[in-house]
């Protein structure tokens, strides 16, 4: 009777994955919302977009205010997206030297690079805010008088400000203790550190 021969892959016993914790689930919640908005304002600055240049060759102009709303969407469009692609970690980066370092050299600079972005974005947002809470206060309009101008500075401290909480979940991602084994050997090629996120999505 032969005996059976274990698996070369399998490295010590398998724990079972961790359950989703609740933090996790309010995580996703946040992102797909968050993907819905940028998906929304898109399409919003498409069409007006489309109906400004349509109703421009027409000469018929009742709104006014259609090509400034096309430039606000235009930018809540590029900074809600910003966090989405911090959280699933798709913003450009060069990895020539990344690529060459050891599993924790690679988790080291994956802690600095995250603790340098959440500073750093979240100094960017809180200076944002200030804008636009001063636009706020004085009541400044837009050019053409029809739309306030803290409408549009809004989504730099907002898409900013949740651009440095991905961070943290990142930051949060790598210094959290893993329990399966598995999962520590598949890390040695980085990306999960890198991608700590992703693959709950």
């Amino acid at each position: 009777m032969k005996t059976p021969v274990a698996s070369k892959n399998h490295v010590g016993p398998r724990s079972a994955p961790d359950a989703p914790s609740v933090a996790d689930g309010i995580d996703r919640i946040c992102f797909h919302l968050l993907k819905a908005l940028m998906g929304i304002a898109f399409v919003a600055m498409l069409i007006s977009v489309f109906l400004s240049v349509v109703l421009r060759e027409l000469g018929y102009m009742p709104f006014p205010w259609l090509e400034e709303a096309s430039g606000y969407l235009v930018v809540w469009s590029v900074f809600l997206s910003a966090p989405v692609l911090a959280r699933r970690n798709q913003h450009i980066s060069v990895d020539i030297f990344y690529e060459h370092l050891s599993t924790r050299g690679r988790k080291v600079v994956n802690v600095l690079v995250a603790v340098l972005g959440i500073g750093v974005i979240g100094y960017l947002a809180y200076m944002g805010w200030s804008f636009t809470y001063t636009a706020y206060r004085f009541g400044d309009m837009s050019l053409s008088g029809y739309i306030p101008a803290w409408m549009g500075y809004l989504a730099i401290p907002l898409g900013l400000g949740l651009t440095a909480v991905a961070y943290l979940l990142w930051l949060i991602d790598l210094v959290r203790p893993r329990k399966d084994p598995i999962q520590e050997a598949r890390d040695d090629t980085g990306m999960n550190a890198v991608q700590g996120g992703e693959k709950a999505w």
